[in-house]
This record gives structure tokens, sequence and C-alpha cells, in this order.
């Protein structure tokens, strides 16, 4: 620190104190005393501070760091940053400048130790920094400013890892000029494990799963450093770069951030630094250097950034992400969501729109590469992203946005897994519109322990007590995963989602969300979305979602998606005949449906735990043993709605809703006579 000693002092012992570390004022910090006290011997007798501070006060450097001193001084604090001399390491020094500015040209020149740096010998150590762009501070808030510069000799000549110098003369040619030439840059980068060296997320001196399900992908054991990007986005608004988006990348603990490149890289470092991971910027980062960079044992000559915090300041993350960037920016956040390879799967990248936007048809369509998420060939990879509808965005508030996807090739045809589109085609046929197809969806899904893969709850290795406690209970004996649950109800609400309740499952670890009444082609953006939300909440939580049918073999239930289903027809008088009629049709086309209901469906349809026989077409009124079931509400008033339980957990609700309404509306059976008089009478009705 520069200047009055002093208060400053005064400064570091409170702030020490307050933060649990210990100050030492060595024997070279007055220059008047130096030529003594820098003898041998002489630091013994160097004071030496510690004073430390209860729990109740630790907090208190949060405190000041949040502290805005604009209604107290006009003076703010410029951050002055610069390449150092590795080429790739970004160094800075902070000043307190006398009033607030607009422009680099208001700043003044500063200096710092070349021989330090790498920059200069040390008996000629000057370097000078030539402030060239301003960027708004959001670490420090307020009237503060970051300031990108580049170096200098003393002489004015540019030292040789000023590479800005060069560049700023090309741009100036008046060819150059006239070109208006415009670059975006995809800057990706890897988190690491900071004691270890190794990739956050991966098991210590081991590997994770194959490349395929990490790319834009969510869930706690897909996702790992979702923090760090969505902080440092934030960050980067707020500051005014023009950072136009992220995503995760194929290598797990690999993030890509997109378009302005210099400053983003210092809010990376600042950010790990925060979060006690480390960086590492890897050597295939920039197109034009592919060729010679993929080669095998390129990575080695990689600079690696560690750059350690302590851990009174590591909820400054939390800070960035809670950060509202609405006064400074116009600027918005758009995640675009879609369903990958697997068809289960959801995976989502996020871009930046220049204002709030408020129907999905304002929204531009984007790309991505389908080779990563098995949808496309490497060759012709790229897969086309339609927005279709917009939910408010409960992780980053404001104004941001989630936007549901569905996916085309770039000639417009939808790709295999988008199910979405022969849904849509279905609910917009005039017969099915003037039905007004309602559905109410019931997610079941279990939580399970990120480690070792076994329901949330369970002894490691073991089971639990038997099945009948859980469905609905309450104590720490019996529900496991509340918080997970309520966490992703208030989200649905938040987004606009239509959530209609929650409860916990028969199976320990397993919980339920219902959706609905939702109509036609809604009630699948509203399950995808639901998904989404609740795999990114669990990869917060550290516990891994599974949407399997049959989770856990044995005498425990299965995991459903119960879709409760009616038509206009079916809600208005003499209804209960009209869903007599939709049961016969549905009992026709039973395999057909089945094929349809989700993958691993027969190891949970087993006339057992409250099922069918995935074999076996049946219905009953108030029998959760069978394919269909009609309530004693429905029975009674004549009217009302079928619950078709055919449907796995991981089921694609754009074909489960589409085809219900196709095979109740649209369809018409062509069976004889004698074999339709069979099947009424083998159904009773």
């Amino acid at each position: 620190m520069a200047q009055c000693l002093a208060p400053s002092v005064q400064w570091q012992m409170r702030s020490t104190k307050n933060a649990m570390e210990t100050t030492s004022m060595s024997s070279k910090m007055f220059n008047s005393l130096s030529m003594k006290q820098s003898k041998k011997g002489a630091l013994k007798s160097a004071t030496k501070f510690r004073i430390c501070a209860s729990a109740g006060t630790i907090n208190r450097v949060e405190d000041l760091l949040n502290l805005d001193v604009t209604p107290y001084t006009d003076k703010i604090i410029a951050e002055y940053i610069w390449i150092g001399g590795a080429g790739t390491d970004v160094r800075s020094k902070s000043r307190t400048l006398s009033k607030p500015v607009e422009h680099p040209s208001e700043l003044p020149k500063w200096n710092y130790d070349g021989s330090s740096t790498g920059q200069a010998p040390g008996e000629d150590s000057e370097v000078i920094l030539y402030p060239q762009a301003i960027f708004k501070d959001p670490f420090r808030g307020g009237n503060n400013i970051l300031v990108i510069c580049d170096t200098y000799t003393p002489q004015g000549v540019p030292i040789p890892t000023n590479k800005r110098a060069k560049a700023a003369e090309i741009f100036a040619d008046p060819k150059v000029v006239a070109q208006v030439p415009w670059f975006g840059i995809e800057q990706e980068y890897t988190l690491m494990q900071q004691d270890v060296k190794w990739p956050l997320g991966w098991p210590v001196g081991g590997y994770p799963g194959p490349q395929g399900p990490y790319y834009c992908g969510a869930g706690a054991d897909k996702s790992f450093g979702r923090d760090i990007s969505d902080a440092h986005y934030k960050a980067c608004l707020y500051a005014g770069i023009n950072i136009s988006g992220t995503n995760g990348e194929v290598m797990p603990g690999q993030v890509k951030m997109a378009q302005c490149l210099a400053p983003s890289v210092q809010w990376q470092m600042r950010l790990t630094k925060n979060a006690m991971e480390t960086t590492s910027m890897s050597s295939k980062m920039f197109n034009s250097l592919s060729m010679k960079q993929s080669k095998k044992g390129a990575l080695k000559s990689a600079t690696k950034f560690r750059i350690c915090a302590s851990a009174g300041t590591i909820n400054r993350v939390e800070d960035l992400l809670n950060l509202d960037v609405t006064p400074y920016t116009d600027k918005i956040i758009a995640e675009y969501i879609w369903i990958g390879g697997a068809g289960t799967d959801v995976r989502s990248k996020s871009r930046t729109l220049s204002k709030p936007v408020e129907h999905p048809s304002e929204l531009p369509k984007w790309n991505y590469d389908g080779s990563s998420t098995g949808q496309a060939p490497g060759e012709d990879s790229e897969v086309i992203l339609y927005p279709q509808a917009i939910f408010k965005d409960p992780f980053r508030g404001g104004n941001n946005i989630l936007v549901i996807c569905d996916t085309y090739t770039p000639q417009g045809v939808p790709i295999p897994t988008n199910k979405r589109a022969k849904a849509a085609e279905i609910f917009a046929d005039p017969k099915v519109v003037a039905q007004v197809p309602w559905f109410g969806i019931e997610q079941e899904y279990t939580l399970m322990q990120q480690d070792v893969k076994w329901p949330l709850g369970w002894p490691v290795g073991g089971y639990p007590g038997p099945q009948g406690p859980y469905y609905c209970g309450a104590g720490a004996d019996k529900s496991f995963g509340r918080d997970i649950s309520d966490a992703h109800y208030k989200a649905c609400l938040y987004a606009g989602i239509n959530i209609s309740g929650t409860n916990g499952e028969v199976m320990p670890g397993q919980w339920e969300f219902q959706v609905g009444p939702s109509v036609g082609i809604e009630a699948g953006d509203h399950i995808w979305c639901a998904r989404y939300l609740l795999e990114r909440i669990t990869e917060q939580a550290g516990v891994v979602l599974t949407l399997d049918p049959k989770p856990i073999d044995g005498d425990w239930n299965g995991a459903g998606c119960h879709t409760n289903y009616s038509t206009l027809a079916m809600r208005e008088e003499g209804g209960f005949e009209v869903i007599k009629k939709a049961i016969l049709n549905l009992s026709l086309r039973h395999t057909e449906h089945i094929s349809a209901y989700g993958e691993g469906n027969e190891r949970r349809l087993t006339g057992k735990h409250e099922t069918a026989s995935i074999n076996q077409f049946s219905w009953g009124v108030a029998n959760r043993g069978c394919s269909i079931r009609v309530g004693r509400d429905t029975e009674k008033a004549g009217k009302g709605y079928l619950e078709d339980r055919r449907p796995a957990s991981n089921m694609d609700p754009y074909t489960v809703t589409g085809l219900l309404a196709e095979t109740t509306i649209l369809w018409e059976p062509t069976l004889e006579a004698e074999a339709l008089a069979a099947q009424k009478l083998a159904l009773n009705v």
C-alpha cells in the first residue's frame, strides 16, 4: 500500500483482525531505516502482529469489501491492468484518482517494476503503463474502474510483450478502417482443482465418464464450475464488456466464453481467485492456431494460472452471481435450452441480447455443435435452435430468460430427437384445437448421492427400512431431499411454469412434482423447462438427478410420469362415454404407446408396485394397478378426465401428449366389427 502510513496500518490491523489472518510489519517497510533494519538479524526485532477474530466478526471483511464510499468522497479507485512477461499473465495494481473519469485520455500514465514481471532488467526496470480502455469495476462497484493498459519503455517504445501497439497500428490503416473488421472470439478455458492440479469435477487421479454428456450439459454429474461461469458472465455485462455468451464445453471442467477477450481474461482470473480454484488457458483456444496447437504435446507449453484466495473472500463469487446488472445495461442473458442426443438430456448455452424480449418470435435462431451431443456427424455438425417458449430465469433474476428450443438441420428439417415438431403439428390440427386438450403430468424422479450413485438418504451400499413411512412423510428418517423439492417448486413458480404441486414418493429419496392443467404443446414445454430447473438445482446441491424408471431393483417402487388427460367433450355432460371411447382407442394402440412411453419401462411395468403389466392393457375406476385409471369423482360426475399410468419417468412429454391427442381425437379404429366387439367386451366399454 502506498502513501500515508499510520492510518493505513490501523486499517490493515483491523482488516486482518476481521479476516482471522496475521499481519507482519517487516523491517523493510520504512525507507529511512532500511539500511539499519535490512541487516542480518534485524528482522528478529521487528514487531509481529497477530490479532485473532471471533467467529461473530469474520464477515466484517465482507462488509468492508461491499462498502460504498461514493457518499463520502469524490475519489475513485482505478485498477490498472496489463499483460505480464509470459505474454498470457494478467497483472494489475490500483491507484486513487481525485474524481471519476470517462475516457482513457483523462487518466495519468503510470509505471511498474518490469524486473518483477520478466519484462525489464533490474538495473533499468521501469515500464510505463499507457491507459487505453476503461471498464466499470464489478468487484468494487460504485464509480471505480478497470483500466486496460499497454506497456512501453520510458522512451515510449512498445516493449516486446506489448502486442496491442502493433495491432492498433494495423487497425488504424485506412484500408482496414474502411473494411470495418468484426471479430467474435470464443475463449475456452479449463477449471482445475486447486490442490491437486486436476480438472474440476474429475475424481482425483482418475477420469470421468467418456465425453458426450458434458457439452452444454446440466446436472451435478455433467456440469462443473457453472457458478464461476455465471458470475463471470454477469461481471462482464456489468463492466461493459461485449460478451455474447457462454457454454460448458466437451471436456468436463471446461467452459467457453464468447466475444471480447482481454478484459474477460482478467475477470476469469479474479473469479477463480475468489473461488479457490485454478484456471488453465489451454493451447487450443484460437482457431487460427488449431492446426499447430492440437498436436500431441502442445498442451505442455500452455501457461497455467494459479491464483490462491484466502477463505475470507470465497463468497465474492456469490456476490457476483447475485449482481443485478439491470441499472447498468439494457442487455439481458438468454439461456437457450434443448434436448440432447440421448432424448432425455437437457443441454443449454447462454447468449447476450441487446434488450428484454417478451415473445419467442423476437428471439434469433442459434446453432450448436451437434457432433458433441450425438445429434450430427462431425463433418456436418451444425444444428439450428428454434426458440419456442420463454420463461423467467430464477437463477440470474432480473430480465434474464430461459428459452425452450427445438432442433433442426440447416435446411429446416426437424432432427430425429426433435419430438416437439410432430407434437406441434398434432396440436395445430383444427380437430384437436377444437377439443382444447388438457394435460396434468406427474413427474417422478429419484435423487442420488453424487459419489456413490445410491439414493439420497440410503445407507451407502445398504437399504433403508421397508416402504411405507416415506410417502408424503416428514422427519429426518423419512424425508430426504425436501430442500431440493421446495427450491425447485419456488423456481418453477418464479419462472412461470404451471406447477401445481409436489410430494415425497413411496421409495425414500424419490419425489414428484405435477405440472398442469396445461393446454396442448404447452404441457411439454413446461415439463422440459421444469426438468431443466431440477437439473440445475441438483447440480448446485451436489446431488445427481435420475429419471430411470426403476433405479433400484427389488421391492421398491419405480418412477413414472402419470399423465392426466381430458378433452372438451370429456369435461362436458356425457363426458364419461367419451372417456370410455378414448380408452377403447388407447387399448387398440397399446403396443404403439408402450414403445413411445420411455426407455427401460419394462423394468417398471411388472404388475407390482402400483403398476399394470406392460404386456396387457387394462383400465379401472380408482385402480392404480391398471394401465388407465378413472377417478371416483369422474365416475360420479359422469365427466372429467382419465389418467394414463403407463408413461415412464424418462418419457418425452411431447411424444406422450401428442400421441394421446392423436389416438383419442384424430385416430379412428379400423378393426372389423367382430374384433371391435371383442375388445369392447374385454374392456367392459
